[in-house]
């Protein structure tokens, strides 16, 4: 029993070294699709009209919308295999950024780099949800994905500061370091090759026979066709699963309040304040990813102790009281103001990657994992696809027709919006500790 104990502890940190590598080269390339980078850099450098900065926000919404097809694409598949030719594809992508013209067809061309990056994105999240509830035992899951979220947050903000530096000596320097980057991440392949997924092969047999209709001993003859035809879709889970299907609701309303200001933040510094590449990129980026790891590890305490819904509430509210600060800050035209108010938003950053990477674990039962993440991916790609539009026509109006748009207020909005969630929240986990 020792011996299995020691050798099960073995193989954990054995996977967690090569993750953790993998997060110090990745997301040097990553930090250059996020929308706080990509958004300055289109508004700068091609002049885009404020629905393109929406439409670069919600990438990864349009990506997310995607989770289902790679959830049953890969199940009853290798998952290392699957994820390594996900990041290669990723790589590629993002490369091609570097050889953008600067002319109108270029707008063109870096929004669909990105939204087929986040599209790749999205595979790669969705298949690592697996690997990680497989690899990582439940009461020590967020604090060894903590890790790695902090190594790749810390890395994706100071990568953008750097290159933010650079563009302000030189805007065509951009295309130097989306190569570069490109460059570097490969690095990151190579290592997460050598992740081992602990029982892999049973794994893979309840992924193609969630509902044990196929016995074991069948499994071998079980065809990529049948494991996508017995996945259960998102309306079959969200109507058989009450709890989950609430959680999911109060998260739209959340993820719907949150995603709206993105584009608008990125329009209100870099356009409306003509802050420089710098100062525009460390405000909408880099200090909310650099803050992440300075409040991770409280975060990952706490969700080792708490159901997902109880620790959304506290979540919840702190994103309320950072979004409540921004507004303060966009009334007054206050840089300082708002860069206080990012800094209290990254600080619940790490929390809300944290809960997003894992939540879903809480509620699905381990063969139905994969499709649970896939259902909240899915949800969440398209509040975020259709968050971002909404936030910029409500902060600048609608060209044309008599409305002009609320402004500043749009940030109190989403703060209501925030905190009516986090009420949702508290009901359902006293609901969910009744029945406990």
């Amino acid at each position: 029993m020792k011996n299995r104990h020691h050798n099960r502890r073995g193989r954990v940190w054995h996977n967690f070294r090569r993750e953790l590598y993998a997060a110090m080269t990745t997301p040097i390339a990553v930090s250059l699709v996020e929308g706080g980078f990509v958004g300055v850099l289109a508004d700068k450098l091609f002049n885009v009209h404020p629905l393109m900065l929406a439409l670069l926000t919600a990438a990864p919404a349009l990506g997310n919308v995607t989770s289902l097809f790679w959830a049953r694409l890969s199940a009853g598949r290798p998952k290392i295999r699957f994820i390594m030719g996900l990041q290669a594809s990723i790589l590629i992508t993002i490369g091609s950024i570097a050889f953008i013209p600067l002319t109108p067809l270029g707008q063109w061309w870096l929004a669909a780099a990105v939204i087929v990056t986040r599209c790749l994105l999205c595979g790669w999240v969705t298949a690592r949800t697996t690997v990680w509830r497989v690899n990582y035992p439940r009461n020590i899951r967020a604090r060894m994905t903590g890790r790695l979220t902090m190594t790749a947050s810390v890395l994706l903000g100071m990568t953008s500061i750097m290159a933010a530096g650079m563009l302000d000596g030189d805007p065509g320097r951009f295309r130097l370091i989306y190569v570069a980057a490109v460059l570097v991440a490969s690095i990151g392949i190579y290592v997460y090759s050598g992740i081992i997924v602990r029982h892999e092969e049973r794994h893979l047999r309840e992924e193609r026979d969630p509902g044990g209709a196929v016995r074991a001993q069948q499994a071998p003859t079980v065809t990529a066709d049948h494991t996508r035809r017995s996945f259960p879709g998102m309306w079959a889970v969200l109507r058989s699963d009450v709890d989950y299907r609430d959680y999911m609701g109060w998260q739209m309303l959340l993820g719907f309040s949150n995603l709206m200001l993105e584009p608008v933040l990125i329009y209100l510094v870099s356009h409306k304040l003509q802050a420089s590449y710098l100062a525009s990129i460390a405000i909408t980026q880099a200090i909310p990813f650099v803050c992440i790891p300075l409040s991770m590890m409280f975060w990952a305490r706490r969700f080792d102790r708490l159901h997902v819904s109880q620790y959304r509430i506290l979540h919840s509210v702190c994103i309320g009281i950072a979004v409540v600060v921004v507004w303060i800050g966009a009334l007054f035209g206050s840089l300082v103001i708002i860069g206080l108010g990012r800094l209290l938003w990254g600080l619940t950053r790490g929390g809300g990657m944290l809960a997003w990477q894992l939540g879903a674990n809480d509620f699905a039962s381990r063969q139905l994992v994969t499709v649970y993440m896939g259902v909240h991916v899915t949800l969440t790609g398209i509040r975020g696809a259709i968050a971002p539009f909404v936030g910029m026509l409500l902060y600048n109006g609608w060209a044309g027709t008599p409305f002009v748009g609320v402004g500043q207020s749009v940030f109190l909005i989403s703060a209501c919006g925030i905190f009516t969630a986090a009420a949702g929240f508290f009901r359902l986990s006293r609901r969910i500790a009744q029945k406990d």
